[in-house]
């Protein structure tokens, strides 16, 4: 549905995150990713991909680190 409304209003096509819990874009979810998450836990509002706010609400938190966890260990590639 959201992809829809953005084509809708004009914006570029939206895609979930091709690795989901990969925060550096390596393709594979490690103890990089749990790093960036680490340093930043409890950053928000605000808060980025690039930060570790995987789920896009704005803040890095257990939320985001349960993505990581999940996830740990992916090879993406």
């Amino acid at each position: 549905m959201s992809a829809f409304i953005a084509k809708w209003q004009g914006c570029p096509d939206i895609s979930p995150a091709p690795c989901p819990g990969d925060i550096n874009g390596s393709g594979t979810v490690g103890l990089d990713d749990f790093a960036i998450l680490a340093a930043n836990f409890g950053t928000g509002p605000g808060a980025t991909l690039a930060q570790g706010d995987l789920n896009g609400d704005g803040f890095v938190n257990l939320a985001d680190f349960n993505i990581v966890a999940v996830n740990f260990g992916n090879d993406c590639n």
